[in-house]
C-alpha cells in the first residue's frame, strides 16, 4: 500500500499539468528518434560493447548469470573487471529481442532517453519548465553522446551509470532543498545508488562527490532513523554480489576490479598530449571537442547567473547553480587525475545541460542579460565549434590545442554580421514574440512540436562507428556459425590476430570456443576443422578445404584479406577420429567452473 502511494505521488509530481505530459512525450519521442533509429545498423565494436554483449549472450545461452563469463582472448573465464548490472540488462534485452546488436545497445539508448526526461523534471524543479526543456534538448543533442564511444548508441555501462547516478542526486536534492521530507525520497535515492554501484563499481565515487555538498550543508536532516535504514539496506544490497564473487573467485576478483581497474588506471602512465605531466589522458586539451558545441555556451550561462545573483541577491537560485558547477567540476577533476578515457566525463554532461537550459529559460522569460548571452554564445559556436563550417577564427596552434580545427577565414565577417543581426532582432522584439508564441494554448502542442523539430534538425541518427576489424569479425563469425556444429571451436591464425581482441567474433559466432593456431599448425593439424586465416595462406593449404567467405579489412597501416575456411576430411583415419566437439565443466583449485575443449575433436 505504501509503495502504491509513493508511486502515485511520484506520478503526480512528474505530471503536474497537461503541459508536462505534452512536453515529456515530445522529449521521449525526440530521444527515441536520436537513439533508437538504425541502432542495430552496424556490427558490435570489440571495445567495450563487444565485451559486455558477449558476456550477456553467454548468460542467456549458457546460464552464466551471477558471474558473467566470456572468452578473454581464447580462454573462457569469469569477467571480473566490472560489476554485472549492465550485462544483466543486456541479457534480459536479448531474451526479449534476440541476440543482436540492437538488443545489446537498447539498454544504453533507453537510459539516455530516460536521463533526458529526468533532466526536464530536474530543470523544471530547479528553475522552470523552459529551463527543463532546454536541459533535455541539450542532453539529447550532445554529439559525443550520440556518436562517441560508450555513448547512448553503444552497448555499455556509462549511460546506465549516469541515469542511476542522476536519479540519486535528484532525490537527495529534493530531500534537502524542498519541504518534502518523506522517507520515500531517501529510499529512492538509495535504490538508485545501489543500481549505480552495480553498474560501474568504484566509479560511483564521482556521484558521492556530487552530492557531498548537499549532505554536508544539510547534515542534520540525515540524522534520522529512515537515513539509517536506507544506508544499512543499501550497503547490504551492494555487498551481496561482491561477497559471492569473492567466495568463488578469491583474490583474483580484488586484483581485477580494484587493483587493475581503479589503482592501475589511475597510475597507468603519462600521456604525451596531456597539458599536465603525469596525466593518463589529455582531458584538458580535448575538453573543447568533448563538450562541443554546448561547452562553448557554458561560460555565458555561468556569467548570466553571476550577474543576476549579484543584482538581485538570488540566494536560492545562486546555490543551485553553484552546486551544478561543483557537480561538473568535481567529475572533471576526479577523472582528470584518475581516468584514462574520454567517456569518464559523461556524468559532467548532466550539469552542463542543466546550466545551459537555465540560460535558455532566462532568455525566454525576458532577461536581457540572458538574451545578450545567448547571442554571444551562438556567435562563439558559429566561430569556433568543430561542428560548424571551418572559418578559421583561431590561430592554428591554439586551434589544435583546443581540439578545434582551423580552416579558411572566408565567411568570418559574414558569420559575425548574421549573428549580430539575428540577435538584435530577437532581443528588440522578444516581448511581443513571447506573448504570442508562449501562450497557454500554444505552449502544449506547439511546444511539443518545436521540441521534435529542433532535435531532428540538430541531429541525424548516425550508424555506430566500428572498425574494419570489428566488421570482419562480425561477418566471419556469422558465416561460420551458420555452417558449423554447436560448440565446435574456431581457430584464428595467430599471425592474423596480432594482439587484436576477438570479442566481436566471439559474439557473432554464438560464443563458439576460440583458439589460436600458427600457420604450420593450420596446415598440418588435421583435428582443426574451422579457421579464420589470412587469405594469402589459403593457396598454401594442402589439406582439403573450402572457403566460405573472404573479406578485406584495413586498420591504420595494416591491411589484409581474411578468409573463413572449413577443412574437410582427408582420410578414413581422420574421418573416424573427428567427432562432434563437447565441452565439459571441471572445477579448478580456485573454485571456478572452466569450460575446457575436448582434446579429441
Amino acid at each position: 500500500m505504501k509503495l502504491r502511494t509513493a508511486v502515485s505521488q511520484a506520478r503526480q509530481h512528474v505530471f503536474q499539468s497537461r503541459i508536462d505530459r505534452w512536453w515529456l512525450t515530445a522529449i521521449v519521442a525526440a530521444g527515441m528518434y536520436v537513439y533508437y533509429v538504425n541502432l542495430g545498423g552496424s556490427s558490435l565494436g570489440t571495445w567495450d560493447e563487444g565485451v559486455y554483449a558477449t558476456a550477456a549472450r553467454t548468460a542467456v545461452e549458457q546460464g552464466y548469470w551471477l558471474l558473467p563469463h566470456l572468452h578473454w582472448g581464447t580462454e573462457f573465464q569469469p569477467f571480473l573487471e566490472k560489476t554485472p548490472l549492465a550485462i544483466w540488462l543486456e541479457a534480459v534485452s536479448m531474451l526479449l529481442f534476440g541476440t543482436t546488436a540492437f538488443a545489446a545497445r537498447i539498454p544504453s539508448a533507453t537510459a539516455t532517453v530516460l536521463t533526458a526526461a529526468l533532466l526536464y523534471v530536474f530543470g523544471r524543479d530547479l528553475f522552470d519548465r523552459i529551463s527543463g526543456v532546454g536541459a533535455a534538448m541539450v542532453f539529447l543533442t550532445i554529439p559525443y553522446l550520440y556518436a562517441g564511444m560508450n555513448g547512448g548508441r553503444e552497448g555499455g555501462t556509462d549511460m546506465l551509470f549516469v541515469l542511476f547516478g542522476t536519479v540519486m542526486a535528484y532525490f537527495i536534492w529534493r530531500y534537502v532543498s524542498t519541504q518534502d521530507r518523506r522517507p520515500a525520497l531517501l529510499y529512492a535515492a538509495t535504490a538508485a545508488a545501489v543500481l549505480a554501484v552495480l553498474t560501474k563499481g568504484f566509479a560511483f565515487g564521482a556521484f558521492v562527490l556530487v552530492v557531498a555538498p548537499l549532505i554536508v550543508r544539510h547534515w542534520r536532516r540525515f540524522l534520522t532513523r529512515p537515513t539509517a535504514i536506507a544506508a544499512t539496506g543499501g550497503i547490504i544490497c551492494i555487498a551481496l554480489w561482491p561477497m559471492y564473487t569473492f567466495a568463488v573467485a578469491g583474490p583474483e576478483f580484488i586484483d581485477e576490479i580494484l587493483i587493475e581497474q581503479v589503482i592501475g588506471r589511475a597510475g597507468s602512465g603519462s600521456d604525451p598530449n596531456a597539458l599536465i605531466s603525469g596525466l593518463s589522458y589529455p582531458y584538458l586539451r580535448r575538453a573543447p571537442d568533448s563538450l562541443d558545441p554546448w561547452g562553448y555556451v557554458l561560460p555565458f550561462a555561468i556569467g548570466v547567473w553571476a550577474v543576476r545573483a549579484v543584482r538581485s541577491r538570488m540566494a536560492v537560485e545562486g546555490w543551485q547553480i553553484t552546486w551544478l558547477v561543483w557537480w561538473g567540476a568535481s567529475v572533471g577533476v576526479l577523472f582528470t587525475f584518475t581516468g584514462d578515457h574520454p567517456w569518464y566525463l559523461i556524468p559532467a554532461y548532466v550539469p552542463m545541460s542543466l546550466i545551459v537550459g537555465y540560460l535558455g529559460g532566462a532568455a525566454v522569460n525576458g532577461a536581457r542579460s540572458a538574451q545578450v548571452a545567448v547571442v554571444g554564445a551562438l556567435g562563439t559556436v558559429i566561430l569556433i565549434s568543430a561542428r560548424t563550417p571551418r572559418i578559421g577564427v583561431l590561430p592554428d596552434v591554439l586551434a589544435n590545442t583546443a581540439g578545434v580545427y582551423p580552416g579558411s577565414s572566408k565567411g568570418l565577417l559574414f558569420a559575425i554580421a548574421v549573428t549580430l543581426l539575428i540577435g538584435a532582432i530577437l532581443v528588440a522584439s522578444w516581448d511581443q514574440l513571447r506573448s504570442s508564441l508562449f501562450s497557454e494554448r500554444w505552449a502544449r502542442a506547439g511546444g511539443a512540436v518545436l521540441i521534435l523539430v529542433v532535435v531532428m534538425l540538430l541531429v541525424t541518427p548516425p550508424a555506430v562507428g566500428t572498425s574494419n576489424w570489428d566488421r570482419t569479425q562480425a561477418e566471419h563469425g556469422a558465416a561460420l556459425d551458420a555452417r558449423i556444429p554447436s560448440n565446435a571451436p574456431i581457430y584464428v591464425q595467430s599471425e592474423l590476430r596480432s594482439g587484436r581482441p576477438l570479442f566481436a567474433l566471439d559474439f557473432y559466432s554464438s560464443a563458439h570456443p576460440l583458439a589460436l593456431a600458427g600457420a604450420d599448425e593450420l596446415r598440418n593439424n588435421e583435428t582443426i576443422r574451422y579457421a579464420l586465416v589470412n587469405s594469402q595462406m589459403v593457396d598454401t593449404l594442402e589439406r582439403p578445404h573450402k572457403v566460405v567467405l573472404t573479406t578485406h579489412y584495413h586498420e591504420g597501416t595494416n591491411a589484409a584479406n581474411v578468409s573463413a575456411v572449413i577443412f574437410t576430411s582427408s582420410s578414413t583415419r581422420h574421418a573416424q577420429s573427428v567427432r562432434a566437439s563437447t565441452r565439459k565443466s571441471v572445477s579448478d583449485n580456485n573454485g571456478f567452473e572452466n569450460q575446457l575443449l575436448d582434446s579429441t575433436l
